[in-house]
């Protein structure tokens, strides 16, 4: 298992404000402020086969960030505070011994007073990258290295943002080696 503790570290409002260009209140506000497209699998497989495709993308997402700066590859808004008893139950029911593990670990044991989370490394990107796929919970991921923002799921169908079309690009072909269109 993981040290759930080392990987992950809470930040407030203002550190997530002063960390993420790339911020919207709302889908709306995305398409209107800044460039955008849509991350989604390019296979017609089972979904746990395009599932992997998303976690790889993911977690060379988070690489190419970190080699950039490698305390902030990723940051990520996380609403566990919000749940209810019920629902986090009902939440912990749905995941796997080990994701139910890292559920609680973080809900015990990092401080939920707020909803921002730097992830400082990438074995725990899996977790959250099927908490989206499996829409269990809204998980956006902002990288902030080679800025994009990736939106949780629709239906395997990520929204993304981003200013800068030279950025873009690099995550265009890191999503074709990974089965994915961008």
């Amino acid at each position: 298992m993981i040290d759930i503790l080392s990987c992950i570290k809470p930040i407030s409002e203002q550190e997530f404000k002063n960390l993420v260009n790339i911020r919207l209140n709302n889908i709306f506000e995305g398409l209107e402020k800044y460039n955008n497209s849509t991350l989604l699998s390019s296979i017609n497989k089972d979904f746990l086969i395009k599932e992997k495709s998303f976690i790889s993308f993911m977690e060379k997402s988070f690489d190419i960030n970190k080699e950039k700066n490698k305390d902030k590859p990723l940051i990520i808004d996380f609403y566990l505070k919000d749940l209810d008893y019920e629902s986090f139950n009902r939440l912990s029911e749905l995941l796997d011994e080990e994701d139910k593990y890292i559920l609680n670990k973080i809900k015990n044991n990092i401080n939920l007073n707020t909803n921002y989370f730097i992830i400082e490394d990438k074995r725990l990107v899996p977790f959250f990258v099927k908490l989206s796929t499996r829409e269990l919970f809204f998980i956006t991921f902002y990288f902030t290295q080679l800025p994009i923002t990736i939106w949780g799921n629709y239906e395997l169908k990520f929204p993304t943002f981003y200013i800068e079309d030279e950025v873009f690009q690099k995550y265009k072909l890191l999503a074709e080696d990974n089965k994915l269109i961008l």
